[in-house]
C-alpha cells in the first residue's frame, strides 16, 4: 500500500469519526430541545419550577392592573397580610410569571416573627420591584429603612424599620 493510500484511509477514518460525532451531539441537542419544549407544553416542567419567566416592569404593571388581590377583604386572623403575598404569588405563577413572597421583619421590641408579607417581581429591564400586595404599590424596600412612612402612607404607631429581608421564590 502506497504512503498516499494510508494518509488517504487515515484521513476518511477521522472524517468517519468526526461526522458521527457530529450526528451524534445535533440529534442529542434536537431531542433534548423536543423533549424539553413537550415538556413545557404539557405543564409539567411548570409544575417543577422551570418555564416560569421573569416579566418586564410593564407585564409586571398589566398584571398587576388586572389582578384582584388587592380588593379581597382583610380579616385578621382570616386573611392577612400574607394570604395577600400568597395569593399575589399564586395568580402570578398560574400566568407563567415569577413572583415572591417577601417576609419583613421590623425592628420593635414585641416582634418575634416577622412583621409583614409582600410581593416581588424580578422584571428583566428593572430589576428587583417590591409590590405591596394589598394595594398594587410599588414599594421602596430596604434594611434600616422605615417601611411604610418611606413609602408615603405615613409614621405609624409603633417602629417599623426593616431589619431583615427573607425572599421566598
Amino acid at each position: 500500500m502506497t504512503e498516499r493510500r494510508k494518509m488517504i484511509e487515515v484521513v476518511m477514518v477521522c472524517l468517519i469519526i468526526v461526522g458521527s460525532m457530529a450526528g451524534y451531539y445535533l440529534g442529542n441537542n434536537q431531542g433534548y430541545q423536543a423533549g424539553y419544549a413537550k415538556g413545557d407544553e404539557s405543564g409539567y416542567l411548570r409544575g417543577h419550577g422551570v418555564g416560569y419567566r421573569n416579566p418586564t416592569y410593564q407585564e409586571m404593571l398589566d398584571f398587576l392592573s388586572a389582578d384582584l388581590t388587592n380588593c379581597l377583604i382583610y380579616h385578621d386572623p382570616t386573611f392577612i397580610c400574607s394570604d395577600y403575598a400568597a395569593t399575589l404569588s399564586k395568580n402570578a405563577y398560574e400566568l407563567g410569571y415569577r413572583c415572591f413572597s417577601i417576609d419583613l421583619y421590623f425592628n420593635y421590641p414585641s416582634q418575634r416573627d416577622s412583621a409583614h408579607w409582600i410581593n416581588a417581581f424580578n422584571t428583566t429591564d428593572r430589576g428587583l420591584v417590591y409590590v405591596e400586595p394589598q394595594s398594587d404599590q410599588v414599594m421602596h424596600v430596604a434594611i434600616g429603612q422605615k417601611y411604610w412612612e418611606s413609602n408615603g402612607c405615613g409614621p405609624k404607631s409603633y417602629n417599623d424599620t426593616v431589619t431583615k429581608i427573607v425572599i421566598f421564590p
